[in-house]
């Protein structure tokens, strides 16, 4: 999954942030984040005697920048935490009863509990 920020040149004012897992993103290096671009003065035209005047272009500095930033590892991550604090959640219950009843924890429970705890990186 990638994060990509749209950002103004003149004063690195972020303009807009998406994210996405689509594989192909060429489109974005096409039409988007090149330092300059081609802006048309003159269209192309056809004249009364048939023939053709090509358009002229310039070549002018960008405005605005794209940055795209890889945060699949992140998101990945974010998922494990999300996973293992609804399971401690979920066992919540069997702690407490050890607090209130001095009841032991099954050891199976105990042991997933503890791993779940080292999973989370925050």
């Amino acid at each position: 999954m990638k994060k990509y920020t749209a950002k103004r040149v003149s004063d690195n004012k972020v303009l807009s942030e998406w994210k996405s897992d689509f594989a192909d993103h060429t489109h974005y290096e096409e039409n988007w984040g090149k330092p300059e671009h081609q802006r048309e003065l003159t269209p192309r035209l056809r004249n009364e005697d048939g023939t053709i005047t090509e358009a002229t272009y310039e070549t002018v500095a960008s405005e605005f920048v794209i940055e795209e930033i890889d945060i699949t590892a992140e998101v990945t991550q974010q998922k494990v935490n999300q996973d293992a604090l609804q399971y401690l959640a979920e066992t919540d219950c069997f702690a407490l009863r050890l607090v209130e009843t001095g009841k032991p924890m099954p050891i199976g429970i105990l042991e997933l509990r503890a791993a779940a705890r080292l999973k989370i990186v925050k």
